[in-house]
């Protein structure tokens, strides 16, 4: 039953060459999508992911196509192609953002941090979904994920800039999720706190505040930190026929960190 969830559906999921939108692609190629694009911005490394995510589920046709989420040349024409590899869109993840680098007290950044941080986290959400949505239409369905963080939801030292920017992505899929309502497109958001077993987990324990915060902030995980699975695990489920009457929530999968 599970294995044909998405039978004969396209599904686009940004900066998935590693962590959770890897997952992502490669469990909503095993629920039975006939088609996955999949995201980076290196060729070299998007075609070897490409090539493992076939054998993880060689019913599906994986594709990669390159772009840079702080590019809205790119983006457009992310969805340009992805049409004309698939012949539609079913469903959009954004996992991907545009960068934006480690949380930090606000006093230690500047204007153009923090600008680059709005850039990644918010527009390039909002940027993809002006392509995605009349894509989405075409179909008369459709799925719309973004993967943000519980800053989002809690107010965090360290993290004003990037809770704020996460927060706007987050209220943007709540009101999308009421336009779209009428054309049968849900939106919905998914938070974790921190992800095991992924590059950012490596950057942020790597030092400075973003280290300090993030140590205590683990430890709080009762249930054990989430890894790239459990949160494509909640993706999938959200995309999928099985919430078909779910849309503007945003859902924490943290471990028990907190109850955001």
């Amino acid at each position: 039953m599970f294995d044909k969830l998405f039978e004969g559906q396209v599904a686009l999921v940004t900066g998935s060459t590693s962590g959770v939108g890897k997952a992502t692609a490669r469990t909503l190629g095993q629920a039975g999508c006939a088609h996955v694009v999949i995201n980076g911005r290196r060729l070299d490394n998007g075609a070897r992911v490409r090539d493992e995510l076939a054998e993880a589920a060689p019913s599906t046709t994986f594709h990669f196509v390159s772009a840079d989420m702080n590019r809205l040349d790119e983006i457009a024409a992310l969805f340009v192609k992805a049409e004309e590899l698939c012949g539609g869109l079913d469903v959009f993840v954004h996992s991907g953002y545009g960068g934006g680098g480690v949380p930090d007290l606000f006093d230690n950044m500047t204007p153009e941090m923090s600008e680059k941080v709005i850039m990644g986290v918010y527009l390039s959400l909002v940027r993809c979904c002006h392509y995605a949505v009349p894509l989405l239409k075409k179909r008369g369905r459709g799925a719309i994920i973004g993967v943000a963080s519980d800053a989002a939801k809690v107010p965090t030292p360290g993290e004003s800039v990037h809770g704020g920017a996460l927060a706007g992505s987050m209220m943007f899929l709540r009101g999308l999720a009421r336009e779209m309502g009428r054309h049968k497109i849900r939106a919905n958001g998914v938070t974790p706190s921190l992800i095991g077993d992924t590059e950012n987990y490596n950057k942020v324990m790597a030092g400075g505040y973003a280290q300090k915060l993030f140590q205590k902030i683990e430890k709080r995980a009762t249930l054990g930190l989430p890894v790239p699975q459990d949160l494509a695990n909640l993706i999938t489920f959200l995309a999928s026929p099985l919430a078909d009457k779910i849309s503007g929530q945003i859902v924490s999968c943290n471990g028990g960190i907190s109850g955001a």
